[in-house]
Order: structure tokens, then C-alpha cells, then sequence
């Protein structure tokens, strides 16, 4: 997600990393999430209180699932806007899956485009990827849940792990994949 964060801002579709994530993702205004930049949000120092315990029926990350399991559009993010802090923005690092969603809501919203679609728009199809990605969504139509859920063919994901930072660089960056048919 950071990845396409950062091409929404150089794109101009983020002013900044440092705009408060409720200026994209209107349903957190009012919440925990206040105060909180797309910057924190993407270091995971937001400093919200989450548990990442996924064998927890009670833990943060489970009751995020079971809103997500009600296939209903905007549950996701108003679970997310239950939560509690445990410090200022910025201040506490905890790996939060719930705010890798938010990120691809922000980006919902700031490109006007469904994740999947801006993905494909912006990495996906420049990668050279021989077949679609799918994406888990919220609901039937609703926001992708960019924190989960991307399907591709195994050949798709090799290529896409070409990719990773000091391997090689994308097609429109001067390299292509080499030895893959």
C-alpha cells in the first residue's frame, strides 16, 4: 500500500503524507484516528491501541475479521473508529492490519477509483503481469480490504517479487523481467 500511496502523491492526488487521514477517510472523523497523519498510519505509529493476536476471538485484529464477515459496506472502517489510543501520534510502533485497510480507503477516496482498479492502473499492469488480480472486498461492490486478500496466479506473484526494493525496477523504470514467459 505504501507503494501506491506514494504514487497517489506524486501524482497529486495526496497533497502530503503528513495530511490528517480523516481528510480522506471520513467515516474516522471524530475518532481515535484525529490527529493521526497517512505518515504515522504508514509507519504503524499511529498510536492507536490494536491487538494482532489472530488466535484471539477477543483481539482487535478477529473483531476487524467479524465486522468485515457482515458484508456490510462501511463496517470496516466503523469498527476501526471504536478504538482507543495508547499514546500520541507518532509516538507508539504496533502492527496494525486494520490501518493497512485504511490506506487503501484513503486511496479509494483520494483517486476516486476502486483499490483493485488503481493498482491495476498504476503497478499492476506496468509489471508486465500476464492475468488480472482480484481483491477481497468489503462487500459486493464495496472497499477493497487492502490489509488482505489480493489473488493472483503464482507466475504473477514471482514477477511481482522481482520487484522488491534492490531487485529489479519496473518496466516504466528502465528494466523488465528477464527469463519469464
Amino acid at each position: 500500500m505504501g507503494k501506491n500511496i506514494g504514487i497517489a502523491v506524486q501524482q497529486g492526488l495526496i497533497a502530503s503524507l503528513d495530511d490528517p487521514v480523516t481528510h480522506y477517510v471520513s467515516a474516522l472523523r471524530g475518532s481515535v484516528y484525529n490527529g493521526v497523519t497517512i505518515r504515522n498510519m504508514l509507519q504503524m505509529a499511529s498510536g492507536v491501541q490494536w491487538d494482532e493476536t489472530y488466535t484471539d476471538p477477543k483481539s482487535n485484529c478477529r473483531k476487524l475479521m467479524d465486522a468485515q464477515l457482515t458484508q456490510k459496506p462501511g463496517a470496516s472502517m466503523a469498527y476501526m473508529a471504536t478504538l482507543s489510543r495508547v499514546g500520541p501520534p507518532g509516538s507508539v510502533w504496533n502492527y496494525n492490519s486494520g490501518e493497512a485497510n485504511i490506506a487503501g480507503a484513503i486511496l479509494e477516496t483520494a483517486t476516486g477509483k476502486p483499490l483493485a482498479a488503481y493498482l491495476s492502473d498504476t503497478l499492476w499492469s506496468k509489471l508486465g503481469m500476464e492475468r488480472d488480480a482480484t481483491w477481497w472486498t468489503e462487500s459486493p461492490g464495496g472497499m477493497g480490504l487492502s490489509g488482505t486478500g489480493i489473488g493472483a496466479t503464482l507466475r504473477d506473484y514471482g514477477r511481482f517479487a522481482l520487484f522488491v526494493p534492490g531487485r529489479r525496477r519496473p518496466r516504466w523504470q528502465g528494466n523488465r523481467p528477464r527469463g519469464l514467459v
